[in-house]
């Protein structure tokens, strides 16, 4: 009889093996955890025996496989099956080929041995929330059930992440080993945080203008931006002008003799972030007449920008943006050729309003004007 079997196993997953006992609180012989492989391995007693394998059920006894065929001493198995108490067990018989005559397995069979085996569940690692956004310049620590896993065992896809802070946007994933020694994968996202710009400082000689969120295509859609001026410059006394979902602001009536405090605030989820700009006082001494409409229509009258008295400037700089911050227009070194109302590619735009910025360049003058020209047919 064929009693006395050495058994083995190796358990793979994810390059780990999982040793004997581990499972905390479990007197089974063993702790494997689901969707992993492990290989199963008997000694012999003597030359030319061979194997059966058997898997049970041990609450209800039910067989879960039976190979009777096999006859290599160790057997691979994948553990695709729910999270329980199984019995893993192995029979030496010798081989009726290798036999004298007479001789069979009936006769000359092992008896079974048994090893208990824990099918654990992994835990699943969850992360307080799959989104987050970068609102500040320390990064964003993301927070786990860190209390089901093993301590220190929480590997980033991005190894210079340490104690779960990220500061860089992108999607990382994170695994950890949890206390029955199975291991978890989440998958986090970190978005921008937001940004807003206002510009330069900036001179205005127009009563009326629009001032744009200059990078506002970063920032997520339902971003809400609120608006404020004040003729304090230290923020003091300041007015709402509106709330919502608008990146820019029109302004009318402006009195071009006095400087004005503008500021926005961009609000996303828990993030915020603001930016001011001041608009200048329009210089008495400059010598320019700015039109701020154009009727590119062919009857010969108003058909261009005429910017009176900027041919006293031969190094100005003329530039125009469409109300999405695409520029449809720029002159270096002088205007001597005056806007007509197309785009770069020479195509007619639509009517709309457009927002200039005229840089003088004269040594003197050196805030840029800005301001809106109107399209009109």
């Amino acid at each position: 009889m064929y009693k006395h079997i050495y058994i083995m196993f190796l358990t793979v997953a994810m390059l780990f093996a999982v040793e004997s006992g581990y499972s905390q609180g479990s007197t089974a012989d063993l702790t494997v955890c689901v969707g992993t492989s492990s290989m199963f391995s008997a000694e012999r007693s003597e030359t030319g025996t061979v194997f059966d394998y058997q898997l049970k059920d041990k609450a209800t006894d039910a067989v879960i496989f039976l190979d009777e065929t096999h006859r290599s001493d160790s057997i691979w198995i994948k553990w695709d099956y729910p999270a329980g108490d199984y019995l893993l067990g192995v029979k030496e018989t010798p081989n009726v080929s290798s036999q004298p005559s007479g001789v069979t397995s009936a006769t000359c069979d092992g008896e079974w041995v048994w090893t208990e085996v824990r099918l654990a569940a992994p835990t699943p690692l969850i992360p307080e929330k799959s989104n987050y956004r970068l609102c500040g310049t320390n990064g964003v620590t993301i927070r786990l059930n860190e209390s089901d896993f093993v301590g220190g065992s929480f590997y980033w896809s991005d190894p210079s992440i340490v104690n779960n802070l990220i500061t860089q946007p992108g999607t990382y994933d994170v695994t950890a080993t949890d206390l029955n020694g199975c291991e978890s994968t989440a998958t986090v996202t970190v978005a921008s945080g937001l940004q807003v710009s206002l510009g330069n400082d900036t001179v205005m000689c127009s009563p009326e203008f629009r001032l744009f969120v200059l990078n506002s295509s970063v920032n997520p859609e339902g971003t809400t931006y609120t608006w404020w001026f004040s003729t304090d410059l230290t923020g003091k006394n300041g007015q709402l002008v509106k709330t919502g979902t608008e990146d820019d602001l029109d302004v009318y009536n402006h009195d071009n003799q006095a400087d004005m405090l503008y500021w926005v605030h961009a609000d996303y989820d828990d993030c915020s972030v603001g930016d001011t700009t001041v608009v200048l006082a329009c210089p008495m001494d400059m010598d320019v007449n700015i039109p701020n409409t154009i009727t590119p229509n062919g009857d010969g009258e108003n058909d261009v920008w005429n910017i009176y008295g900027i041919g006293s400037y031969s190094n100005c700089d003329v530039e125009i943006f469409d109300r999405w911050g695409r520029r449809v227009f720029v002159s270096k070194k002088g205007y001597p050729t005056p806007w007509d109302g197309r785009d770069m590619n020479k195509k007619a735009l639509p009517v709309e309003a457009y927002y200039y910025v005229i840089k003088l360049n004269d040594g003197k003058h050196t805030k840029p004007i800005v301001g809106v020209v109107h399209i009109i047919k």
